[in-house]
């Protein structure tokens, strides 16, 4: 049998579909981890978008991949 699939990572897809670039995801990544430090935990979707490197609609592109594929994940998952 193949690898068990896992759930792909926001930043992942986002860079896949090339709406963001490595650095601007690592800069979103750096951001959200400073912020934990802080108390605050925001998604990076978030981040993302605060910082410009994402529009609301790249957010909720990806978000529905993640759901899709999770979705599919389900169905494959063994009983």
């Amino acid at each position: 049998m193949g690898q068990p699939k896992r759930k792909r990572m926001f930043g992942e897809i986002a860079i896949e579909l090339s709406f963001c670039s490595r650095e601007q995801l690592e800069h979103g990544l750096r951001k959200q981890s400073g912020e934990k430090g802080n108390g605050s935990e925001r998604y990076i979707g978030s981040v993302m978008q605060e910082l410009g490197h994402l529009s609301a609609w790249h957010v909720d592109k990806i978000l529905t991949i993640q759901k899709e594929e999770e979705r599919g994940l389900m169905d494959f998952a063994p009983e």
